[in-house]
């Protein structure tokens, strides 16, 4: 089991100093395609259907992505602030340095997706769908994921910070060495082999023991007064 400071690791986006962002009033997203140095906020993106696309150094402030679909897109630099994401469904795709601040994704899914170096900050997730996702060096903060389905994930150097993971999903995660130390775990679903590893304090281990007593199927009798 490995342990250390993820979110002293983290790489935060990388935006050129020297070569302002373009300011974009709309933004028309298309298959196929390269998107780069630019910023937008304030605007809704229809439900498109986006296909092996590239955005690199790019920054959305309080975009609505009503209901987009990207499959096998590619995001590097990127950081999402105030944006809403619900419903949206990304697949097979590729994120590296991208940050999700204060942004809202209610039945959002992100599936078999690899993600590096992303922080989930101050975030709504309930009833989100990660599946199969593979995160490398990534940390969860303040963020409510209540109910979302992390099934088949696998976590390298990952942190729940006072997170909200109640009901959430972790069957077949690989969780060995993912700090949840401080965050809400009560009515997580999960096999015994699948929280192997994974850290916890000491308040969460005593709210968590009658359900770790039921899934190792250990039976739990009153204590006898002497």
């Amino acid at each position: 089991m490995k342990s250390k400071n993820t979110a002293s690791s983290l790489s935060a986006p990388q935006f050129p100093a020297a070569k302002k962002l373009e300011d974009l009033k709309e933004l028309d997203l298309v298959g196929d395609a390269d998107y780069g140095c630019f910023q937008i906020a304030n605007f809704r993106l229809p439900g498109i259907v986006v296909k092996d696309s590239v955005i690199d150094c790019a920054k959305f402030d309080r975009v609505v992505f009503g209901g987009t679909e990207m499959d096998e897109c590619k995001l590097n630099d990127v950081r999402f602030e105030g944006c809403d994401l619900s419903n949206s469904i990304w697949t097979d795709g590729k994120l590296a340095r991208v940050e999700f601040v204060d942004c809202k994704g209610t039945g959002l899914k992100i599936i078999d997706t690899q993600l590096t170096n992303v922080l989930f900050e101050k975030c709504v997730g309930k009833l989100t769908q990660l599946c199969g996702s593979i995160f490398k060096t990534a940390v969860f903060r303040g963020c409510n994921f209540a109910g979302a389905d992390f099934s088949n994930c696998t976590f390298e150097e990952v942190s729940f910070e006072g997170c909200d993971l109640r009901e959430a999903i972790f069957y077949n995660a690989k969780l060995d060495g993912t700090n949840l130390c401080g965050s809400q775990l009560l009515g997580i679903k999960a096999f015994a082999a699948d929280l192997k590893g994974a850290i916890i304090d000491q308040q969460q281990a005593i709210e968590l023991a009658p359900q770790m007593a039921e899934l190792l199927q250990i039976e739990v009798r009153a204590a006898k007064s002497i």
